[in-house]
């Protein structure tokens, strides 16, 4: 009998809203909730889920402590850095001691993931996998950015969701602490032919 493997999410919420103005967008309310509260416990309700790790800005404790958050696969925030790549490393240095299997990330931007897609993206999983959802606009090419040259086939077209999975190696040796195929980059997981897998 194979065994469970085990999974971690990292919750990717150390941005400033500079954007938007105002409150950051990750705790704005999303009908009465906030909305870095509803994308933490999309994860965190599942069964299947053993961590969620949320990394936040350094300012925003307070912010975060008022989302009354008590779940108990809950771990306590990290502080992002300047960048999101560096926001999500941190993330993975903090989940190291867990030693997860499978390690989701998720923008905190984004709460209406439902379990579908999880399990999508989860099932797909080699190395590494990502999310699209199928296109249903209607794209055209252009060369010179004024004159259409082409109808782009919908089919071949797949918008890239910013929420991706990769295995993590139990030994850090290789990759100085980084999952298996993060040696550039910890947020572009590879598999061993240079691509990763699209659930749909």
């Amino acid at each position: 009998m194979a065994t469970q493997k085990t999974i971690a999410v990292v919750i990717v919420a150390a941005g400033t809203g500079e954007r938007m103005g105002g409150t950051p967008k990750q705790y704005r309310l999303l009908a009465g909730k906030a909305v870095l509260a509803r994308t933490i416990e999309a994860f965190a309700r599942r069964s299947d889920i053993g961590w969620v790790l949320p990394v936040i800005h350094r300012d925003h404790e307070s912010r975060y402590a008022q989302l009354g958050l008590n779940l108990p696969n809950l771990l306590p925030p990290v502080a992002g850095a300047g960048s999101r790549q560096g926001s999500v490393l941190r993330g993975l240095e903090a989940l190291a001691p867990y030693a997860p299997d499978i390690v989701l990330i998720q923008d905190a931007a984004r709460p209406l993931v439902d379990d579908a897609v999880i399990d999508g993206v989860i099932a797909a999983l080699g190395e590494a996998a990502l999310p699209a959802l199928p296109v249903t606009d209607t794209i055209k090419r252009s060369g010179d950015g004024v004159l259409v040259s082409a109808t782009e086939d919908r089919r071949s077209s797949t918008p890239r969701r910013r929420r991706r999975a990769f295995r993590m190696r139990r030994s850090s040796r290789r990759t100085g602490g980084r999952p298996a195929g993060q040696r550039n980059s910890p947020t572009t997981p590879r598999s061993p032919n240079g691509r990763a897998p699209v659930s749909r």
